[in-house]
């Protein structure tokens, strides 16, 4: 028996940002929908909600929806011709897909496949409400080992090593990227894979948020500085008190690390050296040089150095070990 991811394994594409945007085509109206997305989408990136809320609250866009069927075999129609055929062609019904993706969305294009079973997040296709849990990571096993209570299976397919609870069930395993499949375990992360892994994750906007909130402060307390003492001066001062709170809210917010210490706040601050020299540098450039007014100089130089200060920070102070897989 074999097992398939289905987003980007066995279909190009992700199926529910695809089925997401064709209905936008259909009907523009499921706009009204977007602020409420957006703002559950900021409170998941922020921490105050788990995922199965955030995708029940994305999914809100079905109540718009009068026929679902019908824009389901609409999409279908649309979508089939880009299923992996390398892959389709092997199916059997004895097979299942695996996948983080609802249930309803994922059945009518099972009977261009020879009808493998499937395991999905069960949700109702016309509210967006889940029953259960949202089918991802870990949660994937536990509901294919209440089908398959012995568990095995021969080979693997998916694109993300956020199924690797599935992978260690199987005796072969293989990563599908495009037109390639290759081996579980001799896999390794192009250059580009690994910078959106970093600069576009959730930890990388919570860093950006606690950013902006530093950046505030910093311009804050140098302008406060600055009644008192000259621009480079006070632009040093602002930075360091500000670089305390950066140091507490990345702890608590962005790598949830609960363990402050005197030793780690020394390494923190350590890591800010690069943007402290690239941002002291840009004030003297933009204020002293050019003459700018003094808020865009600290403006400017707040933003300035914060890819370099995120890996820094990310890979020497929060440093921890590696889960085996997220859930």
């Amino acid at each position: 028996m074999n097992v398939y991811d289905f987003d980007k394994t066995l279909y190009q594409g992700d199926s529910t940002v695809n089925f997401y945007l064709f209905s936008l085509r259909k009907n523009p109206l499921l706009l009204r929908y977007l602020p409420k997305q957006c703002l559950s989408l900021t409170k998941y990136i922020l921490g105050f909600i788990p995922k199965k809320e955030w995708k029940e609250n994305f999914f809100s866009f079905l109540k718009g929806i009068k026929d679902i069927d019908s824009y389901l075999d609409a999409f279908w129609k649309k979508e089939s011709k880009h299923l992996r055929k390398e892959l389709t062609e092997r199916i059997s019904s004895s097979d299942y897909i695996i996948s983080a993706s609802p249930t309803f969305l994922l059945q009518p294009v099972l009977k261009e496949i020879n009808q493998p079973n499937l395991i999905a997040t069960n949700m109702n296709k016309t509210t967006g409400t889940i029953t259960g849990e949202n089918c991802y990571g870990m949660q994937k096993v536990t509901e294919f080992l209440a089908k398959e209570t012995e568990g095995k299976i021969d080979t693997f397919y998916s694109d993300s090593f956020s199924d690797t609870p599935l992978k260690e069930l199987a005796q072969n395993a293989f990563i599908v990227k495009k037109e390639k499949m290759i081996a579980w375990d001799s896999y390794q992360k192009s250059k580009t894979e690994l910078f959106l892994e970093n600069f576009f994750s959730k930890q990388f906007l919570l860093f950006l948020f606690v950013g902006c909130i530093n950046t505030f402060n910093g311009i804050l307390f140098s302008m406060l500085f600055n009644a008192f003492a000259d621009p480079n001066t006070a632009f040093v001062l602002g930075y360091l008190l500000s670089l305390c709170i950066s140091y507490l809210l990345n702890s608590r917010i962005t790598f949830q690390d609960k363990t402050l210490s005197f030793m780690k706040f020394i390494k923190f601050a350590i890591a800010y050296i690069p943007n402290f020299m690239i941002q002291n540098l840009c004030v003297v450039i933009i204020y002293n040089i050019l003459h700018w007014d003094k808020l865009i100089a600290y403006t400017l130089a707040a933003i300035i150095g914060i890819p370099i200060t995120f890996l820094l920070t990310k890979f020497f102070v929060f440093t921890r070990k590696k889960k085996k897989y997220e859930t």
